[in-house]
């Protein structure tokens, strides 16, 4: 989430007036030890993020300026008692030889963790600021006003130009994107956070299709957070079988009108017969074939001997 210039201002100056006053006090009491370079290292970091705040608000040209975000983030460590305090040790031991800042919340551990998740969920105790132009790429919103424009979904910032990129979802042309990225690089993760929010936000309807274990990527847990509105489907030998004469339809996306029921039922007839010519050898599923296909499913058979293919009204929801 974006900070104004003005507020980034503001708060280096507090920062540098708090930084002179601990320089003054550690003259006075403990002059020469290594505080001494750490305060002054600080004070050279507030005065280099000023300036380039600074200098960037006076020239619009300046696209390679840092910017300012608010953003989270917080490390979950799970395990028992043992674990996670050793672990924690190990943690923190890696962040302060980075001279990394942080904060152990003791008192608000249900709050950090909620904050955590891949839910559309902020917490502003645990926000932090990071001036950075990468920021921005990482985060989908740049900006709480912004982030559902009525223009489209706000999906970053551009690195070059520092302009936002937006994607009309309504506009394009095919409603296709590709993800990649090396194994285990957080793809499936990303994509479920994303998909979460183009529902909890844009209002979407979300079907994730995945031949991913479980043990890979908890994707359950999205279906799962959203309670009666998710679901999970199992499909294969050890899940639920497939009817194949099934029609899903969303009236939400497709209509509710005696004409959207009309086109549901005449596209799953489509993609039915599809399915059986790909399932029979070349040339066996011939147009004699595909006619009976059509007729059983269309007017069901009451003889014993006949495969019966059952249809409810025009579709089934």
């Amino acid at each position: 989430m974006n900070v104004s210039r003005g507020e980034t201002n503001k708060e280096l100056k507090e920062a540098y007036i708090s930084n002179s006053i601990d320089q003054d006090t550690a003259k006075k009491h403990t002059q020469g030890s290594i505080n001494d370079i750490q305060l002054e290292n600080e004070a050279s970091d507030i005065r280099e993020t000023y300036n380039e705040i600074y200098y960037s608000a006076k020239n619009v040209f300046n696209y390679s300026a840092k910017n300012v975000f608010n953003c989270t983030f917080i490390i979950t460590i799970m395990g028992d008692e043992k674990e996670v305090f050793t672990t924690e040790s190990k943690v923190t031991a890696i962040l302060e030889a980075e001279i990394i800042s942080y904060m152990i919340p003791y008192n608000l551990m249900k709050a950090a963790f909620v904050a955590s998740r891949p839910y559309p969920v902020s917490d502003e105790r645990f926000w932090i600021r990071v001036n950075s132009d990468i920021a921005a790429n990482l985060c989908v919103s740049t900006s709480l006003n912004s982030r559902l424009d009525d223009k489209g979904w706000l999906v970053g910032r551009d690195r070059k130009t520092n302009a936002d990129v937006m994607v009309d979802l309504a506009a394009l042309p095919s409603k296709h994107m590709i993800v990649f990225g090396p194994t285990r690089s957080g793809k499936t993760f990303s994509m479920t956070t994303l998909q979460m929010r183009l529902y909890s936000m844009l209002g979407k309807g979300v079907i994730y299709l995945t031949p991913k274990p479980d043990s890979m990527t908890d994707f359950r847990a999205a279906a799962e957070y959203f309670g009666k509105h998710g679901g999970v489907i199992d499909l294969g030998e050890t899940g639920q079988p497939i009817n194949p004469v099934r029609i899903i339809h969303d009236e939400i996306s497709m209509g509710s009108s005696h004409d959207a029921y009309s086109r549901s039922y005449l596209r799953h007839i489509r993609i039915l017969k599809t399915g059986f010519s790909v399932y029979f050898e070349q040339g066996e599923f011939s147009s004699n074939i595909k006619g009976y296909l059509e007729d059983t499913v269309n007017y069901p058979s009451l003889s014993s001997g006949r495969t019966r293919f059952l249809r409810k009204g025009l579709a089934y929801h």
